[in-house]
């Protein structure tokens, strides 16, 4: 298994954040990103997403590679072809959960000081990371509090991204037939957190999209549940790329952590 870097600059392509907010929602995304000048990474290698620029610098995703290294223009006057790799994101947060200056990971200079994406990372060290990045809670480990440092942001930019479409219609038929209850931990939003939050249940696809290139024909009673943000990351943390646990691993493993 190799590991790579992917540099995300938000100054320079604040558009991408639309993937982060696409996965803050679903639980899962798939996107392009560019890999610098690397020719060879395949599919089923893994990427570490590594913020610079200004502001708070470090680690804000992991992901696991569904399409190698391949060209696509950019657009603009002169239409670049730069390298591309396609990504499922396994974790994706716009804060980052691993600073640049921490003691336990500083290190690893070939992480910090690569300077374009498609850095190779050694594979122990690569393995260590990823794993403990998917399973990081942003909360317990930013634990310095909020920065008080001042961000430049409403810049415009244009890049071409790959996110699988949703439809509204599957969403509203599928709550409206199971109910806004998550079938994972059995959390009802609005009984525990008031009426206006009954809407923030997500719509799980028990056959994910990320598996579908092409548009395709959705039940929203057989094909999708509703799940709790919390149950729905469980869904898919740790599983190989375009693949989630079943409903009833998922109900197990809370049953599991509820005995305990």
């Amino acid at each position: 298994m190799r590991y790579f870097t992917l540099l995300w600059d938000p100054q320079q392509d604040p558009e991408y954040t639309k993937v982060f907010e696409e996965f803050a929602d679903s639980g899962s995304v798939e996107s392009s990103f560019s890999c610098g000048k690397r020719l060879d990474i395949g599919v089923g290698e893994r990427v570490i997403l590594r913020r610079s620029g200004r502001g708070s610098r470090g680690i804000v995703g992991a992901g696991t590679v569904v399409r190698g290294t391949y060209q696509d223009m950019l657009e603009g006057p002169r239409h670049t072809a730069r390298n591309f790799v396609d990504v499922k994101w396994d974790f994706l947060n716009l804060d980052p959960v691993i600073l640049t200056e921490d003691p336990n990971w500083v290190h690893v200079t070939q992480l910090w000081q690569a300077q374009a994406g498609g850095q190779t990372i050694d594979e122990a060290f690569g393995e260590a990371l990823f794993n403990t990045v998917i399973v990081a809670s942003p909360t317990e480990i930013r634990e310095a509090g909020e920065s008080s440092l001042l961000f430049s942001e409403g810049a415009a930019s244009r890049r071409v991204i790959t996110i699988q479409g949703r439809s509204a219609s599957v969403r509203n038929h599928c709550l409206d037939h199971y109910g806004r209850i998550c079938v994972g931990c059995g959390l009802d939003p609005a009984k525990s957190f008031g009426a206006k939050f009954r809407d923030s249940m997500d719509v799980h696809h028990l056959d994910p999209l990320a598996q579908s290139r092409d548009p395709r024909q959705t039940d929203p009673i057989r094909d999708c549940r509703p799940l709790c943000p919390n149950c729905h990351r469980l869904a898919y943390a740790g599983m190989p790329a375009g693949t989630c646990r079943s409903i009833d691993e998922l109900v197990r493993i809370v049953s599991r952590q509820s005995m305990d």
